[in-house]
């Protein structure tokens, strides 16, 4: 079992829970409600957690997807995999850059984009595994 971690922008991490902290700070200025900005900061902790903790295991012939470092988000049979390109997509994926991979599989219509620190070790092991697999530069 290999795992790889998730390549973090930091600009990324920054942007997701001020969307969550910016409403507050009226409330954190003014002194009320401070329930409701602790609330507020637990939730932009728990997304930055989320964001710092995905992680894409090579686990026999399959790679699975988690986050928070223990949720299971996907298994995908590494023999299924046809094709994986380099791609910049903002769509909601998981990986915490935009300095992706989309990963091609045959049995889905729609690629799962991540973004692993280590790209070409990443592609190595899975193309060890399955050497069908297609890399587009």
């Amino acid at each position: 079992m290999k795992i790889y971690r998730s390549k973090i922008d930091c600009w990324l991490a920054v942007m997701i829970s001020g969307i969550t902290i910016l409403p507050a700070l009226p409330l954190v200025i003014s002194g009320e409600d401070i329930w409701v900005v602790v609330l507020l900061a637990f939730i932009a902790a728990l997304e930055i957690a989320v964001v710092i903790g995905f992680r894409y295991v090579i686990d026999g012939s399959k790679l699975i997807v988690k986050a928070l470092y223990v949720i299971n988000s996907g298994t995908y049979d590494i023999g299924n995999i046809v094709e994986i390109t380099p791609t910049r997509t903002i769509l909601s994926s998981p990986a915490a850059s935009l300095d992706r991979i989309a990963i091609s599989l045959s049995n889905s219509r729609t690629p799962l984009v991540i973004s692993p620190v280590d790209k070409d070790a990443f592609i190595l092991a899975l193309t060890a595994i399955n050497p069908d697999i297609r890399v587009k530069s």
